[in-house]
């Protein structure tokens, strides 16, 4: 009959633990949601902007074509 061989192996080494936040906004991602329909002032994206202590988000309308020194911009307007 047939064996099946354990193999003892185990990559561990390559998984880390990840940080925990120990207060609020020290840890935010950011997501954009393209493309979608476009309001009154032109703006046709998404910014969403989230904690991941608090789980809170800040959404706020953009355009598809802003830059990195616009989005930071942005980011002080509505978040900070």
């Amino acid at each position: 009959m047939f064996q099946v061989a354990k193999l003892n192996n185990q990559n561990t080494s390559l998984y880390k633990t990840l940080l925990v936040s120990l207060s609020p906004w020290e840890d935010a991602n950011m997501v954009f949601v393209l493309s979608v329909a476009r309001t009154q002032r032109n703006e046709d994206s998404i910014m969403i902007v989230l904690d991941m202590f608090s789980k809170m988000g800040h959404l706020g309308p953009c355009n598809r074509t802003n830059d990195a020194s616009q989005v930071v911009h942005l980011y002080f307007m509505q978040v900070v």
